[in-house]
């Protein structure tokens, strides 16, 4: 029964998916129970079968982060490379990202970081900075149905702070500004 293959939640209180997903996850009391996790928007058209291959290709290709190309003629970036299967990027975006368990376990902390959600991904970015672990699907595309709205959306010179301790306890600060059109204003390092 087609039923049985999707779940939406709803959580009263949380102004956006990652919030809600967070505030699910830390009033069950169990930790991370599936091997990934894709968190969508509203606004994105998968063909029949494309997320459950989608899944299949994450664990094939044992992904960290990720998340789909998003298909020609849509609105936004990581445009579909029809020559990949999988390529390693540098940045996955907050629209529809796929966390395996152990991204979601080391990523969840941000989930918190700003109500409107712009910007996490960033955050995402510094944190995995050089190691490899952020990867788009090719093989697996998305729509993205409507463009951002970049005149009443959600962010004014948002600035995101993301603390990041390394392995040998070196810790580090970024901070990243992101002007109203999207556009990456700063990101620089607090000392």
């Amino acid at each position: 029964r087609p039923q049985d293959f999707g779940v939406e939640l709803f959580h009263p209180g949380a102004l956006n998916k990652f919030e809600a997903f967070s505030q699910m996850l830390a009033e069950s009391g169990r930790s991370v129970p599936y091997r990934y996790v894709m968190l969508i928007d509203d606004d994105l058209r998968f063909a029949p079968g494309d997320v459950s291959r989608y899944f299949e290709l994450c664990e094939a290709h044992r992904l960290f982060l990720s998340q789909p190309a998003i298909a020609w003629g849509s609105n936004s970036n990581h445009l579909c490379n029809p020559v990949c299967v999988v390529r390693q990027v540098i940045f996955a975006e907050v629209m529809a990202p796929c966390f395996s368990r152990e991204a979601l376990v080391q990523l969840l902390p941000t989930f918190l970081l700003t109500r409107c959600t712009w910007g996490i991904d960033y955050a995402w970015s510094s944190m995995l900075q050089g190691r490899g672990l952020i990867s788009v699907v090719d093989a697996v595309t998305m729509d993205h149905t409507k463009p951002m709205d970049r005149a009443e959306g959600p962010s004014l010179n948002l600035r995101v702070r993301c603390d990041v301790r390394a392995a040998g306890g070196t810790h580090r600060q970024f901070v990243t500004v992101i002007a109203p059109d999207g556009s990456l204003v700063d990101n620089f390092e607090e000392h």
